[in-house]
């Protein structure tokens, strides 16, 4: 036995003092408990066992509330079984003696957790929880329902301790309700008579409450319920009714009949996948040539050829700053991930860092003699990098503005860069076909990378965890380990340049796009390619992942060809799933936004074009609760030619549904009380 065990036993003769102390400070009974907490977790192979047992024997000899408390969450959670069976009979003993707290606390118990002996201990004794919302819940969770009825007659008990208690024992009552067919629990789910929670209930929520009232047959209170929910939820409960062959009184068949077309028609239909246009931001006057969003995902930076960069309210569409300090169009930028920064570079060889305060200022980055190419802000906001056409490459302090570092070896322009999510690593790659690796922010090269064939290499990718580098260099993508730099391979089947790459969010899946107009996809772990996938009708010069994993998008601009298109395909199968038209010359440059929310593109054209995932947005929004002006937009975007016709489907059951909602409206406000009666609870419209 070690000296640290020692310590352990040593430990717990120490409870006798605290004992002793009787009706001593709160503070030193909260540090008896804490010391008795770590025995009950004690793992020690030879004395754990006795450490337990004996922190066990303390709790009841204590008594206390707190002591009886843990004594529970010892039973409810501890997955050792002798353990949670001593810590039963400790508590049942002590409620036994008429101990309150622990008699309250056996019923929290059986509250809490399924523990059989505790509940079968509670019911056998009559025992029942000091507060009416606990009782109420106790009762409830027992199946006592003449005592609970009479207890909390119109739920509001239930609503409220609903409304407050963490998912898992939400999950409990839901079962319990389920099993024993209790249907106030949709009442409850849904929020009760300001249907508050109709908008944040969880899908298991859902699931349950339309389990709940198909398996009792109450298919009228399903189909009011279907014109109260969010859409993605009214389309499952019609597609039930009608596989059900149920009717609606005669004044609503033939809007559900409708409904039940445009549900069927939009079953499988992934809303998370579409993007629909939402506003045109009219200002520069000249080609948008970068995008960048801020981090709350609705304010836009964009850089034009007219010299200036734009500050936007992406969601209202109005341009908040028109910043006019460069000499020169802008070719790159860059934000910081606190939003604090912007970086801007372009023709005229001077980066600016602005502060972006109310009123945006710029400090100007003194140390090139040609255009720059790229800038790159570290993950800890506390670096920027910047490159230009020559190989010069700058670091500088964000919070001074001032020259860290200059870095020498590149020979020609550096055509891309990025910084490792671990902020100390900086990868660039040249015109010169070499890959180098600084340490950030000493400025030491750590390593340079040769590669394919000495190409020059125009892309760069980095995985989100940051160990992983990918570049392009002629048809050939080479992987390497971050941050040494270690060769792991190289990725073929792209017949003409790669242009450009993007990692998925989990680092599994590579993208890489090309002059032969085609995107590939590569599994990382073996190399292996998962689908080839004819993109555009000119070459692929821009990739994005969109942050749930879901989807790729590409462009193909910079004046090569015709496609003025921004194309959206599923990573899964790399099927097309829409193309995004309202361009009218090629497009220079994709972003969007950190949320996945909104998507922004700028192009020759002179304007920059938003679109949304709004049909996600709206899919989760209970109808009540969805505008006119969204409704407007919903039949807008239901007689849109490009989209699939299972997304016109979808629009048109959300604009179905909005407008028999908007009809209702209007009766019920001639025929008095706007609420809705489901069997023996009601949810109130307003």
């Amino acid at each position: 036995m070690g000296i640290a065990d020692l310590g352990e036993i040593a430990k717990s003769f120490q409870c006798s003092v605290f004992r002793r102390i009787g009706a001593g400070s709160v503070e030193v009974m909260a540090a008896g408990l804490e010391k008795i907490e770590r025995r009950l977790q004690s793992r020690a192979p030879l004395i754990g066992p006795w450490l337990r047992r004996r922190a066990l024997r303390d709790l009841a000899e204590l008594g206390t509330p707190g002591a009886c408390r843990m004594l529970a969450r010892t039973v409810a959670y501890t997955a050792d079984g002798e353990t949670r069976h001593q810590a039963f009979v400790f508590l049942r003993d002590l409620a036994r003696t008429g101990n309150k707290p622990a008699r309250e606390a056996l019923c929290r118990l059986v509250i809490n957790s399924d523990y059989g002996p505790a509940r079968d201990e509670a019911l056998a004794a009559r025992y029942q929880p000091q507060e009416e919302i606990h009782r109420a819940l106790f009762l409830f969770m027992t199946g006592q329902w003449e005592a609970y009825e009479a207890l909390d007659f119109d739920h509001h008990m239930l609503r409220t301790a609903y409304s407050a208690v963490s998912q898992r024992l939400r999950d409990r009552i839901a079962g319990q309700a389920r099993s024993q067919g209790r249907l106030e629990w949709v009442d409850i789910a849904a929020g009760g008579r300001a249907g508050k929670r109709l908008g944040t209930m969880t899908d298991a929520e859902w699931k349950m409450v339309i389990a709940l009232l198909r398996d009792e047959g109450q298919w009228q209170e399903l189909w009011k319920l279907a014109q109260e929910a969010p859409p993605r939820w009214a389309g499952g409960i019609i597609r039930c009714l009608a596989a059900e062959e149920w009717t609606p009184a005669e004044a609503d068949v033939r809007d559900f009949k409708e409904l039940a077309t445009y549900a069927k028609a939009c079953h499988d239909l992934d809303t998370s996948l579409l993007f629909q246009f939402r506003r045109s931001l009219e200002g520069h006057t000249d080609e948008v040539r970068a995008l960048a969003f801020l981090p709350d995902g609705r304010t836009l930076a964009s850089g034009s050829g007219d010299r200036t960069v734009r500050i936007w309210d992406a969601k209202a569409g109005k341009c908040l700053h028109a910043l006019a300090e460069h000499r020169g169009a802008i070719n790159c930028l860059a934000v910081s991930s606190d939003g604090k920064h912007l970086v801007s570079g372009g023709k005229d060889g001077l980066p600016l860092l602005w502060r972006l305060t109310a009123k945006p200022l710029a400090i100007a980055l003194d140390g090139h003699d040609a255009a720059i190419t790229s800038v790159a802000i570290s993950a800890d906001c506390q670096w920027l990098a910047t490159a230009d056409s020559d190989g010069a490459l700058q670091l500088w302090s964000v919070e001074h503005g001032s020259s860290r570092a200059t870095l020498t070896g590149h020979e020609g322009a550096i055509l891309a860069m990025q910084m490792a999510s671990d902020g100390g690593t900086l990868v660039t790659g040249g015109a010169d076909g070499l890959v180098r690796l600084w340490d950030v922010p000493s400025g030491r090269l750590r390593s340079t990378l040769a590669a394919h064939d000495s190409e020059p290499v125009p892309a760069l990718a980095i995985s989100p965890e940051g160990n992983l580098l990918a570049t392009a260099a002629g048809n050939a993508t080479g992987l390497y380990g971050l941050p040494g730099g270690e060769p792991l391979g190289v990725l073929l089947g792209h017949r003409q340049a790669v242009n450009c790459l993007a990692f998925s969010p989990d680092g599994q899946i590579l993208l890489g796009g090309g002059a032969d107009q085609e995107i590939l996809t590569w599994r990382i772990r073996d190399g292996h390619l998962l689908h080839r996938v004819e993109a555009h009708s000119s070459q692929v010069t821009q990739l994005l992942v969109d942050p749930r994993g879901k989807i790729g998008m590409s462009v193909s601009g910079y004046g090569a060809g015709h496609d003025y298109s921004i194309r959206l395909w599923s990573l899964a199968d790399g099927s097309l799933q829409r193309a995004l038209y309202g361009h009218t010359r090629y497009i220079s440059s994709i972003a969007q936004s950190p949320d996945g929310q909104y998507l922004a593109s700028g192009g020759g054209d002179c304007t920059v074009r938003i679109w949304s995932s709004e049909l996600s947005r709206l899919n989760r929004v209970p109808v009540g609760q969805i505008s006119l002006a969204d409704l407007e937009y919903a039949e807008q975007c239901g007689r849109d030619e490009h989209s699939l016709e299972a997304e016109r489907a979808a629009w048109g059951l959300i604009a179905c549904l909005v407008r028999r909602r908007r009809r209702t409206d209007i009766e019920l406000d001639d025929a008095g009380p706007r609420s809705l009666r489901l069997g023996p609870y009601d949810i109130e419209i307003d």
